[in-house]
């Protein structure tokens, strides 16, 4: 904002990474004033969720006001790409096996007696582990560790499917602890020759490069590869897939929607299953 220039232009694919103030930080460089200052904003926008208000904040940046253009204009793939295929989301709701739900009630517990502050976040953090599994990947001592979370199981019910079509996967997961196990379970599982590929923050540019394009030249039948959503959620194209599972959740979901796009986009021919345990 402390740049001299005479013409701004704004253009981002995710206007609200964090919070809604994401979106007053770039409209006020735009166009300084026009939100009111941050404190306003969040007073109006923010602290209470109102959908009206936000209704009229669209309202206020997508559409035409007095003789001003529009300040915003908003452009969604499935409106401007011509060919693409259909999307299907499939949420799956399944209920946690007793160990998994127990392990996730006793952390809600500990958490409301532990008071606020830092203990809050650091409870959102093992509530979001458990959700994921109960227990560590190093107490694995066989395959049926995998049975004690309940979106690995129906992730594998999933993939027992995909498998049988002779179709491709993408798993996003963030654990780079369990991403390992996985693999190896998904090996062993689907008697594959090598272990599924990872791409992660710990895989160079040119590494991962090497393999998408492996992947993308893997000919016909099953496969998956397994991405982190900040690593392989964005600049890949992996359209040998039209299976994506979203693992573990992310909490933004305009960041779920560029994982899914790795396979979403020009090249696409098959029909895009999309799949959220939950």
């Amino acid at each position: 904002k402390a740049l001299n220039s005479e013409f701004i232009l704004g253009l981002t694919g995710t206007p609200v990474e964090n919070r809604l103030a994401d979106l007053w930080c770039l409209i006020d460089t735009l166009q300084p004033g026009l939100l009111r200052d941050l404190s306003d904003f969040s007073r109006t926008y923010e602290r209470e969720e109102n959908p009206q208000r936000l209704r009229e904040l669209k309202s206020l940046l997508t559409e035409r006001q007095r003789s001003a253009p529009a300040i915003m204009m908003r452009r969604m793939k499935t409106d401007r790409l011509q060919g693409l295929p259909e999307k299907i989301e499939h949420p799956l709701r399944v209920g946690m096996p007793p160990e998994q739900s127990e392990a996730y009630e006793r952390a809600i517990a500990i958490a409301r007696g532990q008071g606020g502050g830092s203990k809050i976040l650091e409870a959102l953090h093992q509530l979001r582990s458990i959700s994921l599994h109960p227990y560590h990947p190093s107490q694995a001592k066989d395959d049926s560790y995998a049975l004690h979370s309940a979106r690995v199981r129906v992730s594998l019910e999933v993939l027992d499917e995909i498998a049988a079509k002779g179709e491709k996967a993408l798993i996003f997961l963030e654990s780079r602890e369990f991403q390992p196990y996985l693999a190896g379970l998904i090996q062993r599982r689907y008697k594959m020759k090598v272990l599924p590929m990872l791409i992660n923050g710990t895989v160079s540019g040119p590494k991962r490069q090497e393999r998408v394009n492996a992947f993308q030249q893997s000919g016909k039948g099953f496969d998956v590869i397994i991405l982190s959503p900040r690593a392989g959620g964005v600049g890949l194209t992996l359209t040998a897939a039209n299976h994506v599972i979203h693992l573990s959740r992310w909490w933004n979901p305009a960041v779920e929607d560029q994982c899914t796009d790795r396979v979403y986009r020009i090249g696409q021919e098959k029909t895009v299953h999309v799949y959220f345990p939950q």
